[in-house]
């Protein structure tokens, strides 16, 4: 009677097995969870942390397995990704860009000063009546200008591709026969701000140059370090 009185106490067996059956492990840091549906694969957020998530995955047998898989947190990648995307790369410029991109710039200074001169008052008519400053428009003026702007033209080409002892050497003739020529706009002009404003940023931009060719790293000699790293040896008299 006990035996009958007990098994009618008890649950329907049969009405289990369609039930999914979980089961808890724990093993370490990571929790499983076993289910016994086969055709069941989701993700399922942890309890309590949004550092960690359970990512379920399928068994050979049809068991699925949920394991928690801690995940790195937001803010400290955020905070290092912010910190190193500041950082911006140096790269070194060799001295003959520097020297080519000098030589431009005052190029391009040359043209625009000329340029904004024919808005200064009678300076249109000047040219047509064939007078610039106090010289006749001739071929030969035309010459010296072309000549006068076209060495500093070719200057640009010359720094990339000379020798590095001609290129120095000829950017330092050059630049310090330019100073006087860019100060000498200024002389007896009525405009005084502005041509003075134009000779002194090309006088700048000259005196950068000098002083770069005139710096141009050097590269020692060969034998000159170990010449120079040997211990000297004194003489001995006995």
């Amino acid at each position: 009677m006990n035996d009958l009185h007990n098994q009618g106490s008890r649950p329907d067996q049969g009405e289990d097995r369609h039930k999914p059956a979980l089961g808890r492990a724990r093993r370490g840091k990571a929790e499983l969870l076993r289910i016994s549906r086969k055709d069941e694969t989701r993700v399922v957020p942890s309890a309590g942390s949004g550092r960690t998530r359970r990512l379920m995955c399928r068994q050979p047998d049809g068991v699925i397995v949920t394991l928690a898989i801690p995940q790195p947190d937001s803010k400290e990648h955020t905070m290092r990704t912010t910190r190193t995307a500041g950082v911006l790369e140096h790269q070194p410029v060799s001295v003959r860009t520097k020297l080519a991109a000098a030589w431009t710039s005052l190029m391009f200074l040359y043209i625009y000063v000329d340029y904004l001169t024919l808005y200064t008052p009678g300076f249109i008519e000047d040219i047509l009546n064939g007078v610039v400053w106090r010289l006749d428009i001739t071929q030969a003026f035309v010459v010296g200008g072309l000549t006068l702007v076209a060495v500093p033209i070719f200057m640009v080409l010359a720094s990339t591709t000379l020798p590095a002892r001609a290129c120095r050497s000829i950017t330092l003739g050059v630049a310090a026969l330019y100073v006087p020529v860019s100060i000498f706009n200024v002389v007896d002009e009525s405009w005084t701000y502005y041509f003075g404003l134009g000779a002194a940023l090309e006088v700048a931009i000259l005196a950068w140059v000098i002083h770069t060719a005139w710096t141009w790293p050097r590269t020692p000699r060969q034998g000159s370090d170990v010449e120079a790293s040997r211990p000297r040896q004194t003489a001995r008299t006995s």
